[in-house]
């Protein structure tokens, strides 16, 4: 386009915004003007209306004759008026009428326009259309003609004295005139102005425009042949809605964004993309630019959501701000890309419109840093301790694990310094270990692995522990450049191992113990039995040095029971006979005993803790277990002491089992004896509860009490703790299981006899010949009929054969396949009205196991004596009978 064609069109555009402007502008004003005219007319109307009406009222009070004659009067009274005051300013001219049959009669005409001589107008006629509405009793203002044809503003109003009208008027072109004039003024000496303004501007401004034509050139040239990809966003959309926000009363972008999320995704919507490169189509996996700006707005506009806050609120801000994001998008071709995108917010005193976007591919740059950061990371979380040396044995690198276990707070601490002499300078004996020796610097050394499963290295404060080590030689391209060393600290697995050694010696020994335990029971039961036959066969005698070797013998006998329940304690295969009872109660009442028990130099203190605690244990075994345990705490303190007993109640939870690996979780009843003695040494302290170990002189003491207190504790649920310290006393804390509390058995009546005793059937089964013997004899004394089984086997046909067998009375222990408890299920089934009674000097088996349909099998405890056996089988068969 010519010059000259660029000067008339910018001529013509500014000429037609000022003609646009200038109607805009005379229009407001002609309103304006228009409604002050308005408002003018209907005033004089109403004004003149109610002084005709105030004229004829007068002249109807004041004339004699009739009324026309008043009206007369009015009416040459209202034209004098007229005539003596003309009509000036806005008011075209005043007209009275009436209406006078079907015509109009215009009596008084006044003003700028008025004619003394008007026609009549017929009422139905277009022509003086609002005298015609005063006439009707209406008033208001209009635009219509008048008598004359002309197009008028009118204003009109009643006059019902007169039985009249008044118009007020004034032609409309009147009114319009000046307005339209001004407006040919202004548009004419705009064009002129315009004109020649333009052409000034165009000949002044043509350099400026040509310099920046070829400044647009070179941009286009570099922008399009850059190899860095580039596209040009335009942001105008973006800066006219954060203005609107603005003016809506938003003060805080980020909160409000924050607040309303589907806020930033529309002023994102609004970004367009005018242009891009070569490389940022190529780059992307566009062809052209419209399937880019097509992925601009599905994948880039989401993958930069989150980051594009930043972005905005400098834009907000008006502050000019270089921002940098690095965002994960997926081109067009489907490949995954981690691009950095840099960007430059313009100022507040720049326009909005449009900003270079540059985008740099960092996916290979970043996945590298990411292993890098992973294999660090692997490093750092690793429970074993690495490190790494070069050839000459120093530290080039170390993780966390290696760190903490060598006690050293940073790797600053080891980096470049010689790991020999840091960590494997010595033995495990404290004799150094030279360098050529060092099973680590091997690796170095030989270019060969070294495993080794149990070594001493030194930690940073000189203490020793025990690791297991490899030393691994690292090559590149063939050559040792060092070596890499992985440990870790054995001593809790050493610990463990010794714990486990332990409890399979115990295992043994309990096992042991049980089976020795079991075989004394069976002799225990024939000595005691036998003794009780003797001694009432002689019980005519009257030699008492005879009752007193009885007496002896039964009450050694007994003792024996008793060390055989100590040693089912020991190897926890003692029948405990748990029952609900409360704890502060027993503990008040074995106080006073324990206090005859210590002696008059020892204090007894119980204390009792706060609210009710009930336990579900063995009274008879707890009672044995705190006498053992006040025994040993009376021996400890010689001198004289205090001996405390407390109970309290306390909560193991999941994070309290860690320090009490023997206990579930739960409540528990715990009872602690603290005495004031000489204590004990770390040494004796970890062996407490070993069987025969004891710290007493010899012949003091069996070793049994710490062992068998802690197997009554764990077989009754709970456990026991030592605390002691050489010189600081010892507390022995027994954990028992919190039981609910509930009433009291009901007392046992006395058993009933058994019914014809003659007609009952015993089967005894006993591998023990002896014990069947004692057993037959005992209640064939009682009058019952008895039969013998030598095993299971045995007494299996026993029962298919004779169906008049009443009570199966079976040790739970024999040779064979089939043991007691089996049998006695098996005969249950066989014969459901069959009484079982058990038996057994070694309860491998719970006290009470379970029957058909869930009825426990009583268990008679051996060594068991006459009368307990005589009690057993009365309450079985009086059962049975009843």
């Amino acid at each position: 386009m010519s010059e000259s064609k660029r000067i008339l069109w910018l001529v013509v555009v500014m000429v037609v915004a000022v003609a646009v402007s200038t109607a805009v502008a005379i229009t407001v004003l002609y309103s304006t003007a228009f409604e002050q005219e308005r408002s003018h007319l209907i005033q004089t109307a109403e004004d003149q209306a109610k002084i005709l009406n105030a004229v004829a009222r007068f002249d109807q009070t004041h004339t004699s004759g009739e009324s026309d004659a008043s009206e007369t009067a009015t009416l040459s009274q209202i034209a004098s008026a007229f005539d003596h005051d003309p009509v000036e300013g806005q008011i075209g001219e005043i007209v009275v009428a009436q209406l006078r049959g079907e015509d109009i009669v215009f009596l008084v005409t006044h003003g700028r326009v008025a004619n003394k001589q008007v026609a009549p107008v017929p009422f139905d006629s277009s022509l003086a259309e609002p005298m015609r509405r005063a006439l009707s009793g209406d008033s208001g203002s209009m635009i219509a003609l008048d008598y004359r044809g002309e197009t008028v503003l009118a204003a009109y109003h009643p006059v019902p004295q007169l039985n009249a009208g008044v118009v007020a008027k004034i032609d409309l072109a009147e009114i319009r005139a000046p307005f339209l004039h001004g407006a040919v003024m202004v548009i004419g000496l705009a064009s002129v102005l315009i004109t020649v303004g333009t052409v000034l501007f165009v000949r002044l401004t043509d350099p400026i425009v040509r310099h920046l034509n070829e400044t647009e050139q070179r941009y286009q040239l570099i922008f399009r042949g850059a190899p860095v990809p580039i596209w040009e966003q335009d942001i105008s959309g973006v800066g006219e809605a954060l203005q609107e926000l603005r003016r809506s009363g938003v003060k805080d972008l980020k909160r409000h964004l924050a607040d309303h999320p589907h806020v930033l995704r529309q002023l994102l919507g609004r970004v367009r993309i005018k242009e891009a490169n070569a490389a940022a189509l190529a780059l992307f996996g566009a062809r052209s630019g419209r399937r880019f700006n097509a992925w601009f707005e599905r994948s880039s506009i989401p993958a930069i959501l989150d980051l594009s806050a930043d972005n905005l609120q400098a834009m907000w801000d008006g502050c000019e701000a270089l921002l940098n994001h690095t965002v994960s998008v997926k081109t067009l071709d489907g490949r995954d890309l981690i691009v950095n995108l840099s960007m430059m917010v313009p100022s507040a005193s720049e326009a909005h419109r449009s900003v270079p976007v540059s985008a740099l591919d960092v996916t290979a740059e970043l996945n590298l840093r990411r292993r890098e950061d992973e294999l660090a990371l692997i490093l750092a979380s690793t429970g074993e301790g690495i490190f790494g040396m070069g050839v000459g044995g120093t530290c080039t690198f170390v993780n966390r694990a290696a760190l903490r276990m060598l006690g050293y707070r940073n790797e600053q601490s080891l980096l470049g310094q010689d790991m020999h002499s840091l960590i494997h300078h010595s033995c495990r004996d404290g004799t150094p270990l030279p360098r050529e020796d060092c099973p680590i610097l091997r690796a170095c050394c030989h270019n060969e692995a070294v495993r080794l499963e149990d070594e001493t290295l030194w930690r940073a404060d000189g203490t020793r522990f025990p690791a297991q080590y490899s030393s691994y030689p690292m090559s590149r391209d063939g050559d040792l450049v060092g070596t890499v060393v992985t440990f870790t600290d054995i001593t809790e697995r050493k610990a463990r191992d010794a714990q486990l050694l332990q409890s399979q010696k115990m295992e043994v020994v309990g096992q042991l113990t049980g089976a020795i335990a079991h075989d004394f029971n069976n002799l225990l039961t024939i000595i005691l039995t036998n003794l009780h036959l003797l001694d009432e066969k002689l019980d005519t005698t009257a030699d008492p040095e005879i009752d007193e070797l009885l007496d002896d013998a039964t009450s050694a006998a007994r003792d024996g029971a008793g060390l055989t329940r100590r040693l089912l304690a020991f190897s926890r295969r003692q029948p405990l006979e748990p029952k609900r009872m409360d704890l502060d109660l027993f503990l008040e009442h074995t106080g006073r005993f324990l206090r005859r028990v210590s002696g008059e130099d020892i204090q007894v203190v119980v204390q009792r803790g706060a609210g009710p605690l009930t336990v579900h244990v063995d009274r008879q075994q707890l009672e044995n277990t705190l006498l053992n345990l006040a025994i040993n705490a009376r021996d400890a303190m010689p001198d004289g002491g205090t001996l405390t007993i407390a109970s309290r109640r306390q909560w193991i939870g999941p994070a309290e089992s860690a320090s009490h690996p023997g206990l579930s979780p739960g409540s528990y009843a715990v009872v602690s004896i603290t005495d004031t003695g000489v204590g004990m040494s770390p040494e004796s302290l970890f062996r407490a509860v070993e069987p025969f170990y004891s710290t007493k002189p010899m012949g003091k003491g069996t070793g049994l009490g710490l062992s068998t207190a802690l197997g009554f504790a764990q077989q009754s649920g709970g456990d026991l703790s030592i605390r002691s310290a050489p010189g600081q006393g010892t507390t022995v804390s027994l954990f028992l299981p919190e039981a609910a509390p509930a009433a009291s058995d009901t007392p046992r009546g006395p058993i009933p006899e058994a019914a014809s005793k003659g007609s009952l059937t015993v089967l005894v089964v006993d591998d023990e010949r002896r014990i069947r013997r004692l057993a037959r004899g005992t209640l064939s004394e009682l009058g019952y009929r008895v039969l013998e089984a030598e095993n299971a086997a045995a007494a299996a046909r026993l029962l298919e054969e004779d169906a008049c067998i009443d009570l199966l009375f079976t040790d739970v222990r024999m040779p064979g396949e089939i043991d007691g408890r089996t049998l006695g299920q098996w005969a249950r089934l066989k014969r459901p009205g069959l009484k079982v009674l058990l038996t057994s000097g070694f309860p491998q088996y719970p006290p009470a196991p379970e029957g058909l349909g869930g009825e426990p099998l009583p268990l008679l405890k051996k060594p068991y004596s006459k009368e307990q056996l005589q009690q057993a089988v009365q309450a079985m068969l009086s059962a049975k009978t009843s």
